[in-house]
């Protein structure tokens, strides 16, 4: 993936030839997961948190249809090993305050 640089006057070039691999032909694209982490070429995270708190949601969802008649003590256990998982996060730097849901 090819990144513009954050200082726009440093562009060199807007498009570039296409590019092959061992004969296969590669493909340009704007954003790609890697490791389950959502890189994106103009350097934003937005996409990844977004996907992120859908699967938030997602889970905690799951979590009180499922187990919605379990006691208290049972749901904050399994909301904490379920729903709490923040792999990746480190990785966040550019993002804005606030984002559409």
């Amino acid at each position: 993936m090819a990144f513009s640089p954050l200082d726009k006057r440093k562009i060199v070039a807007t498009s570039f030839l296409p590019l092959a691999l061992h004969n296969v032909s590669l493909q340009c694209v704007s954003e790609f997961k890697y490791l389950d982490h959502i890189i994106s070429n103009n350097m934003s995270d937005e996409k990844d948190i977004m996907r992120e708190i859908r699967n938030l949601f997602f889970r905690t969802n799951f979590l009180a249809w499922r187990f919605g008649a379990r006691s208290f003590g049972v749901k904050i256990a399994l909301l904490r090993s379920f729903c709490l998982s923040f792999y990746g996060i480190a990785l966040w730097s550019f993002y804005s305050k606030s984002i559409d849901i």
